[in-house]
């Protein structure tokens, strides 16, 4: 192998390295600031269901947010929050959704409080 040829070689092998290494660092970094957006949701809700001016069928809709997220997120996120609002009446919910996937509502409710080791803590 000629010189040149060494040096095209390696400059290939790391350019390969490099862009494997790019992709790896922007999945880790996606992944991080989706989990980011999802705690803010999660608090966000998590406020708003201490309220207790809220109507019933958007009560019910904040809980089935929360649960999905907490059913998402890592135990160590969510370590400092009781959020075990009771299960989600999906008949005050009339047809809404507030989860993404295959799982009821109260899927994702049995999901997150096992998860999360949650206890009741309803207002």
């Amino acid at each position: 192998m000629t010189m040149r040829t060494h040096v095209i070689t390696t400059l290939i092998i790391a350019g390969i390295i490099c862009a494997i290494g790019f992709g790896i660092g922007s999945q880790y970094a996606g992944l991080r600031s989706s989990r980011a957006e999802e705690l803010a949701e999660f608090k966000i809700h998590y406020a708003n269901l201490q309220r207790t001016d809220l109507t019933p069928q958007l009560r019910e809709y904040l809980k089935s947010r929360l649960y999905f997220l907490a059913s998402e997120l890592e135990p160590r996120d969510l370590s400092s929050f009781h959020f075990d609002f009771g299960p989600v009446d999906e008949k005050l919910l009339a047809g809404a959704s507030g989860i993404k996937g295959p799982e009821t509502e109260s899927d994702t409710y049995k999901i997150a409080m096992a998860k999360h080791n949650q206890k009741d803590n309803r207002p």
